[in-house]
């Protein structure tokens, strides 16, 4: 616990090999190294100061830790508090809390490593990513975590849905067996998360655009499949190829997923301020699913797959240059449109997938 006047700055990590006067010492560290400027530090932690003696021969700190606090003490005014309390009432607690919920997320971190070496690369993509989901849960604030929670039960959704079109010879075989006894999320309680990164490009292009139901949840899957990349490299060593695809198609959500929030919300507006044409004037009308080919300055041509009628095959729209700057080739987006006067006009705009 930081605290200067009102304000409060909480920290909180573990380690399990460590005593009780070094974890002291490595959270004064902790507190020191994050602040940004020469401070008079007021330290309420006999533990730590008992550590950092061993730099005169006492104290069972590591040489690491200790020359680490040499420099804090050096760059910053460290005054030993003569009692553990802090005087701001429930400080001393607060940090209690936090330290206990640090220790509990170590002691989770250890048994699920030590299940890794008993039974190596053995864990579902159920048991994975709740593995991973309880990391999260001491890192994140609770509206961040529940949108987590939202992101992962859609992949693990969609995975059970779709993840069985890309298996083939025995792991099909072995799914369908599965399937036929119990068909409830038996991809993910019977593949391991290997499986995972081949599925998030279309998790995160098309499923999300479909199934998430607020902007906010879809700003946060980005950098949450950032996040879980990294996590499942470190945790499972999957290959580095397999993890690249996986950051790759993460950067371009986390660009891609607010340009087309904005987008459907500035287009909709457009819609909605343009009069609707009578039916006399409508020369031809689609509503399909486009696929954005060509994108310039204002205008934004696309591709009707489903379309029979060379007049309806390519459409381009006018538009402001703030929606044509939303825009990438690649995006399909649900629309309605109608020509009129030989351009053709947007009426309706619904999913757009990235």
């Amino acid at each position: 616990m930081l605290r200067s006047g009102r304000h409060t700055w909480e920290l909180r990590g573990w380690r399990l090999d460590a005593g009780r006067d070094t974890l002291g010492l490595l959270a004064v560290v902790r507190g020191l190294e994050a602040l940004k400027r020469r401070t008079r530090a007021v330290v309420h932690c006999p533990q730590a100061r008992e550590a950092s003696k061993r730099s005169e021969g006492s104290g069972s700190a590591s040489p690491d830790l200790l020359d680490r606090f040499t420099a804090q003490r050096e760059g910053h005014e460290i005054v030993w508090a003569s009692g553990a309390e802090p005087p701001e009432g429930g400080d001393g607690d607060r940090a209690r809390e936090l330290a206990a919920r640090a220790r509990d997320q170590g002691v989770r971190h250890a048994q699920a490593q030590r299940r890794r070496v008993e039974r190596p690369s053995k864990d579902t993509i159920e048991e994975a990513v709740s593995a991973f989901l309880d990391e999260q849960d001491d890192r994140v604030s609770e509206r961040v975590f529940d949108d987590y929670e939202t992101v992962l039960e859609l992949l693990l959704d969609s995975l059970d849905t779709e993840g069985h079109l890309a298996l083939e010879g025995a792991e099909l075989r072995r799914f369908e067996e599965e399937f036929e006894r119990d068909e409830a999320g038996v991809f993910c309680r019977l593949f391991g998360p290997e499986k995972i990164p081949e599925h998030i490009g279309g998790f995160l292009g098309s499923v999300l655009a479909v199934e998430a139901t607020t902007s906010r949840v879809r700003r946060v899957a980005g950098p949450l499949m950032r996040e879980l990349a990294e996590w499942l490299a470190r945790e499972y060593g999957l290959p580095g190829a397999d993890v690249e695809d996986m950051l790759v198609s993460a950067e371009q959500a986390t660009r891609d997923l607010p340009a087309a929030d904005l987008l459907l919300k500035r287009w909709k507006a457009l819609c909605a301020d343009a009069p609707e044409p009578g039916s006399a004037q409508v020369q031809g009308t689609v509503r399909e699913r486009l696929w954005v080919t060509k994108v310039q300055p204002g205008l934004i041509t696309f591709w009707n797959p489903e379309s029979d009628d060379d007049a309806c095959d390519i459409l381009t729209f006018t538009v402001p240059h703030q929606i044509s700057n939303l825009v990438r080739i690649g995006w399909k987006i649900d629309t309605k449109a109608v020509l009129v006067d030989n351009q053709w006009r947007m009426i309706q705009i619904g999913t757009v997938c990235t």
